[in-house]
């Protein structure tokens, strides 16, 4: 299978710098996971899930992407850090993969989740994403 959009996400975030400080390392990588973080990973970590929603027009998908970054309450500070990275690294961002010539990235919301842990740190931001299938439709014409 081709590169997916979660996986060009996960890729460019690993790839910059400025996120990465901010993450535990998992199997020699960043911490930084797609759907769920295994059991044995340490925070700080995140978690990204995408969600596509298609569109009316065929050549066009809309995304919506979830961050979900887990600390200890000692992290607070490297995780408005890491949020601050993550916003600059996919903020208006474009990307590729296998499907899709472009993807744009915007972010929308974030802000810190209640958690009934008191000793974990949640937070979320929610980025939007629109998807041209244009290399998708090319393989459709070949």
């Amino acid at each position: 299978m081709g590169v997916t959009v979660e996986a060009s996400i996960i890729k460019h975030l690993r790839t910059d710098l400025n996120v990465t400080q901010y993450v535990n390392t998992f199997n020699g990588s960043p911490a930084i996971f797609s759907d769920i973080a295994p059991q044995e990973a340490e925070r700080v970590y995140l978690v990204l899930d995408v969600q596509t929603i298609p569109s009316d027009n065929l050549a066009v998908d809309n995304f919506l992407i979830d961050i979900d970054i887990y600390g200890g309450k000692s992290d607070t500070v490297n995780i408005r850090a890491l949020t601050m990275a993550v916003e600059f690294a996919i903020d208006r961002e474009i990307l590729n993969c296998d499907l899709y010539k472009t993807i744009r990235l915007y972010r929308e919301t974030k802000g810190f989740v209640d958690n009934r842990d008191i000793k974990i740190v949640h937070y979320n931001m929610q980025i939007s994403g629109r998807g041209s299938r244009y290399a998708w439709m090319q393989q459709i014409v070949r």
